[in-house]
């Protein structure tokens, strides 16, 4: 409180009684107070000039005048810097009753030259790509399609490559033979010229009537065959007759000269038993022959053998 205001006020109360001890009590009577005196760091000359409660304002209002604190950090013991104590905004705060200063507010100054990601004119937006890295992406993608599309095809075509070709089987190919022409038919007796074997009968082939059945011819010979003249060594694989008579048992053999007494040939074939059609099928390893003969065992129970429609493959 101002001492002027704190002389009137002193002046205007009225006067206090004397000063009476209570009984007991022994009390020294107050000394009389002085103007009050302003306390230490408490007002300063910032607040010298702001008028007190019940004061007329003097004067213009004081203009605020911003300062600015620098920013010095402080390091604890700790290693851990503090933020200073203050104002967060770098600015003091204005005393009471004082007025802001008018006018624009201070502007921000333009970015520091080469800041990254913020190219002039832009506005801080998003940073351009440049055209070169697009054209290298551009380029890398139409290589890896290239690259990708190459394994595709040379896979597919090893795999084309490794897979198994059909080839017809033997049986396929046994299937269709060739029929040969051209074959000349003849007849074969091991007790010629004694024994006549068969005999041509118009499209037939047919032995002698034999008196008794068992055994096969009476016993008097080891069987009759029909040789068949292909002109030159070549491989069979089927003979086919018809087995007017019968059941006949008969077998397929070859020879590489007209077969003649006791020359019959070898094997080349498995003995069947033979009525009606009949297909005499040629080994694997019967090879090739110009001479080749349906070979009759036993006529059967008719003691005659008669055999027609003799067709031979190859």
């Amino acid at each position: 409180m101002p001492p002027e205001l704190l002389a009137r006020r002193r002046a205007a109360a009225p006067p206090s009684a004397p000063y009476q001890p209570i009984a007991g009590w022994s009390l020294a009577p107050a000394a009389p107070m002085g103007p009050p005196q302003p306390m230490a760091g408490n007002l300063g000359p910032a607040t010298a000039a702001v008028p007190q409660a019940g004061q007329p304002q003097t004067g213009q209002p004081q203009a605020y005048s911003p300062s600015t604190q620098a920013y010095s950090p402080s390091t604890q013991a700790n290693g851990i810097q503090t933020q200073p104590t203050g104002p967060t905004n770098g600015f003091a705060t204005p005393p009471p009753g004082a007025t802001a200063p008018t006018g624009p507010a201070p502007t921000q100054g333009p970015p520091a030259p080469g800041a990254p990601g913020r190219s002039a004119g832009t506005g801080g937006g998003a940073p351009r790509r440049s055209p070169l890295l697009l054209a290298v992406a551009g380029i890398v993608v139409v290589a890896l399609m290239a690259v990708v599309g190459y394994v595709v095809t040379h896979q597919k075509q090893n795999d084309d490559a490794a897979a198994p070709k059909a080839t017809p089987s033997a049986s396929a190919a046994a299937a269709a033979p060739v029929k040969v022409k051209d074959v000349k038919i003849s007849s074969y007796d091991p007790t010629a010229p004694v024994g006549s074997g068969f005999t041509e009968k118009g499209a037939n082939w047919a032995t002698n009537t034999y008196n008794v059945a068992n055994p096969p011819f009476a016993g008097l010979k080891k069987g009759v065959g029909l040789v068949l003249d292909l002109g030159s060594a070549r491989a069979v694989t089927l003979v086919t007759f018809d087995a007017v008579t019968g059941p006949q048992t008969v077998q397929l053999r070859s020879a590489d000269q007209i077969p003649s007494g006791d020359d019959n040939g070898k094997e080349a074939g498995e003995t069947v038993s033979a009525s009606g059609k009949t297909k005499l099928e040629a080994s694997a390893k019967a090879g090739k022959h110009q001479y080749w003969m349906i070979w009759v065992t036993d006529p059967g129970p008719t003691r005659k053998a008669v055999i027609g429609s003799i067709s031979v493959s190859a």
